[in-house]
């Protein structure tokens, strides 16, 4: 159900970037994951090249309109299906597989965000969509300890923070 920011919201200042995820992404630290708004200063997050980087901060980036990051896939016998990753506002930047930067309204099935592989997940090759399920959610932000302010999400996929 999309919800709309009252005016107390609307006016409270928030110390985060533009960006932000939605609150229950989950952030692959050294502790495992965790949702976004648990991570604490001092947690070890994974760089794009899967080093552990300190949190230096943890923000609100208060109530925004998020809408779902969503891998959609056809099975072996011609199944339409989605896949819900994360939620974030259509501003948020992720690393793409080519090493550019994207927003995530530019996530229309023809951007791949990087993914690091792992031993016990999948790589997903297929591109995403951005977009399904649009409300208002509080949003959070973390600054990491890296020249690139890369940090991996659930699933090992690369995005970025404030750098604020």
């Amino acid at each position: 159900m999309k919800r709309e920011l009252n005016k107390e919201e609307q006016k409270v200042p928030y110390r985060g970037g533009s960006q932000g995820l939605a609150k229950g992404t989950k952030v692959k630290t050294a502790r495992g994951l965790i949702p976004i708004e648990d991570v604490k200063v001092g947690d070890k997050v994974y760089s794009e090249t899967s080093e552990e980087v300190a949190v230096l901060e943890v923000v609100s980036s208060g109530p925004r309109e998020v809408a779902d990051v969503q891998l959609l896939y056809t099975t072996s016998v011609g199944k339409n299906c989605d896949t819900t990753l994360f939620s974030c506002p259509v501003d948020h930047k992720f690393l793409t597989a080519w090493g550019r930067t994207c927003k995530a309204k530019s996530l229309r099935g023809v951007t791949c965000i990087k993914q690091v592989a792992v031993d016990y997940e999948p790589v997903f090759r297929q591109p995403l969509f951005w977009g399904a399920n649009k409300r208002v959610e509080e949003t959070f932000d973390i600054r990491v300890d890296s020249p690139t302010n890369f940090y991996q999400l659930e699933h090992g996929f690369v995005t970025s923070n404030s750098g604020k």
